[in-house]
This record gives structure tokens, sequence and C-alpha cells, in this order.
């Protein structure tokens, strides 16, 4: 694995995974909380246009026993739904565009 450092995403635009444009609408991001490091109880916040929710459950955590955050866009160009997902393994954070 690259390590990065500084100011790496400092000023970068994210591009689309599909079709490679930067103009990447925000639809809404998913907060991921576990009640404890590896346990299976924990709240999910949801933000979007249509409002905020907050339920029990780990259901799409992209982290295996940690926290995580989803932040889901729109492509202004090809309207590919893509992910912003960052999560917590064992005291490290992880970052990936799908």
């Amino acid at each position: 694995m690259t390590k990065q450092t500084g100011s790496f995403f400092k000023n970068a635009p994210l591009v689309c995974p599909n079709c490679g444009d930067e103009y990447l609408r925000y639809q809404g991001v998913e907060v991921y909380c576990r009640d404890k490091e590896g346990g299976d109880l924990g709240s999910m916040t949801r933000v979007s246009g249509g409002g905020t929710s907050i339920t029990r459950g780990m259901e799409g955590n992209p982290s295996k026993r940690g926290d995580g955050v989803v932040i889901t866009f729109a492509c202004e160009t090809c309207d590919y739904k893509s992910k912003m997902v960052i999560a917590q393994e064992g005291g490290q954070a992880f970052f990936s565009m799908e």
C-alpha cells in the first residue's frame, strides 16, 4: 500500500469512476458508528435531500469491525452513481472511490 502524506487531497477534484468527469453532485451521506469496536450493534445516520434518519444496525457499513462513512454522488455527465468510502479498521482509516 502506498502511504500518502501532506496535503494529498488538497484542491484535488473527485472524478467519476465511470467516465472520468470531474462534475459530481452530492446525493447523501451515511455515517456508521458501532457501540463498540467489532460489535454487531450501532447506529447509522443518513442525511440526504429527503431529510435525516437514524436507525440501529450496521448493514451497509464499509468497515467489518469499525466505523464507516459513505458519501454518494451522481455524475453530471453520465449520471453514474458513485460512492466515496471511508472505513476504520484497527486504528487505520481506508479511503476508496467506488
